[in-house]
């Protein structure tokens, strides 16, 4: 049988160390303390002792799983583990009970001593089959409704950490794993034993994500941080995302860190990118074609009225080809847009009026346009009625008012009121328009128009005649 020469006595509690390194001294063994399981992890993995007596409670790593991640060592299987824990008596059917070769209650000392040296004598004997499910030293102990208490609330908190589909891992103040449940070394891509005792910045790859996750630690509060929601940590394919919180609200201190799988949702945005992308490319085919159609049907206008026998059918298609042309403004801005929704309208009332300058040429004394410093954005159905209003406003202030004045003006102003509204005026310096018109009535078809495109976008008209003819256009709130 396999002789034992080295011990490594693992117990948070000084006095039960120091008892156990002057009884087992005193016998000649090679003694190792330590106070935490992370600790013991370290000690063993410099050395491996022949055998480890581990208290069940302590702080960090427990017992339970000390003893798990001792066997998962290369040379584990060789090692005698020994639990002693007077929560023994109190819960013979514990969780490691068969990875421990046998499990002493934590008596008084002078029950202890005996029962300590007799298992070591066994088991350099080859009597460890004796202490198989076996509580020794149970006899002086006496049952804790308290300690039943907390061993239940344990395995509830055990039976959660290896159910939720998320990775937890707990750091102690010097952020090394204390604890990690099974979905967080499969998450992570590590074995059981490669988390638990190691610092979690030494787990991820050297380089910018190790970088990332070295600064979440150090900047966690008591509010919680996240790290990957973008999907920018991936590890073996999958994409995780870490949120980090301070379990004292104070750092450096312990700290919880979950870990989700977000796969699913980040291949379903990757396919939901794809899928807008391929949207836009469509959208931005019908816009250039849209366009192209407009331009058609604008050339073939301005054919017809040069080639028109009469005035009155040139002038008819030239105000279709000005409609037309006004569509086809919108649809130019927008093809030049990343925004199929929105219109930035101060850009496109100034190119409007700068074409309809040129188109009028010479015909116009003055037209000026005067619109926001700052973009103002609209819907597309805002935009397109208030680009026909400004066309025809302009075409009938031109063909009515100042067609036969040298010194007219026209001027287009898109401004806010001083009540935040949004308003668009066009304004010449004619006689003004006839009563009857004013009252609705013998009104041509440009400004009917006017007046349907105004009710769409559910927006007000002022008509001022006091000094030539000025159009006011309210948008609404």
């Amino acid at each position: 049988m396999p002789t034992i020469n080295s011990i490594l006595v693992v117990d948070n509690n000084p006095v039960v160390t120091e008892f156990m390194r002057e009884l087992l001294e005193g016998e000649g063994f090679t003694v190792r303390t330590a106070g935490t399981g992370v600790t013991a992890l370290e000690l063993f993995r410099q050395q491996t002792s022949d055998l480890v007596f581990v208290d069940r409670i302590m702080p960090e790593i427990d017992g339970d799983e000390l003893c798990r991640l001792l066997r998962a060592e290369p040379n584990g299987a060789q090692v005698w583990l020994v639990m002693v824990s007077a929560i023994a008596a109190e819960d013979p059917e514990g969780p490691v009970l068969e990875l421990v070769d046998a499990h002493i209650a934590k008596a008084p000392f002078a029950t202890l001593r005996k029962v300590v040296l007799e298992v070591i004598d066994g088991l350099t004997a080859g009597r460890a089959a004796e202490y198989r499910n076996r509580v020794l030293g149970a006899s002086d102990l006496y049952q804790r409704e308290v300690t039943r208490e907390l061993l239940q609330s344990k395995r509830y908190l055990e039976t959660y950490l290896e159910t939720t589909p998320n990775g937890v891992i707990e750091l102690n103040t010097e952020g090394v794993v204390v604890l990690a449940n099974a979905n967080a070394h499969r998450l992570l891509g590590r074995d059981p034993g490669m988390l638990v005792a190691h610092r979690l910045t030494d787990v991820f790859p050297a380089g910018d994500l190790g970088e990332r996750v070295w600064t979440l630690l150090a900047e966690l509060g008591r509010e919680p941080r996240n790290l990957g929601e973008d999907g920018s940590v991936q590890i073996d394919g999958r994409y995780l995302s870490l949120t980090g919180v301070s379990l004292e609200g104070v750092n450096p201190g312990p700290s919880l860190v979950l870990i989700s799988d977000i796969t699913a949702q980040h291949e379903r945005g990757l396919r939901a990118e794809r899928l807008v992308a391929e949207k836009q490319r469509l959208l931005r085919e019908v816009q250039h074609r849209v366009r192209n159609n407009l331009s058609i049907i604008s050339g073939m206008l301005q054919l017809q009225a040069a080639g028109a026998e009469s005035s009155e059918v040139a002038e008819a298609l030239g105000e279709a080809d000005g409609r037309v042309r006004s569509v086809l403004k919108i649809y130019e801005v927008l093809y030049g847009a990343a925004d199929y929704q929105d219109v930035e309208l101060t850009s496109f009332v100034s190119e409007l009026c700068r074409e309809l300058a040129a188109f009028f040429d010479q015909r116009i004394g003055s037209f000026e346009w005067q619109t926001p410093d700052e973009p103002v954005r609209v819907p597309v159905k805002t935009a397109l009625p208030l680009g026909l209003i400004v066309n025809e406003l302009v075409t009938n202030a031109q063909k009515y008012a100042l067609s036969a004045r040298g010194d007219g003006r026209l001027r287009v102003t898109l401004a806010h009121d001083p009540d935040g509204r949004l308003s668009l005026a066009v304004g010449d310096n004619g006689p003004g328009l006839p009563e009857a018109v004013l009252r609705g009535e013998g009104q041509g078809f440009g400004l009917e128009l006017v007046r349907m495109e105004v009710a769409q976008i559910g927006a007000e008209l002022e008509i001022d005649c006091d000094r030539g003819t000025v159009f006011t256009i309210r948008l609404p709130r």
